[in-house]
């Protein structure tokens, strides 16, 4: 038997990711697979009540872009910020 849908509400007062959608398109898109949670080396991103994804702490977001580069289904997208932040990643990888 199929579980009912919950409700994907928004919270009150939620950050987003950077590059996240409007919250209206956030909620058709995003399907709440947890995959930027995962992926935080901050593990400052959280699934809210709705199943979105959501900042616990806003202000300590590095942009470094791994949530948006993990996002398959464009929940989330590159800012110039995050842009700058992934390839920092990526060079850090390299270099070692």
């Amino acid at each position: 038997m199929d579980m009912p849908a919950v409700p994907r509400i928004k919270a009150a007062d939620t950050h987003r990711p950077p590059g996240a959608l409007n919250d209206e398109d956030l909620l058709e898109t995003c399907p709440g697979c947890g995959d930027c949670v995962e992926v935080c080396p901050l593990q400052i991103i959280e699934l809210d009540r709705s199943r979105l994804p959501a900042l616990s702490a806003a202000k300590d977001c590095t942009h470094c872009g791994l949530c948006v580069d993990v996002c398959m289904f464009g929940a989330l997208h590159h800012t110039p910020e995050t842009q700058h932040g992934l390839a920092e990643v990526l060079r850090l990888e390299r270099d070692g």
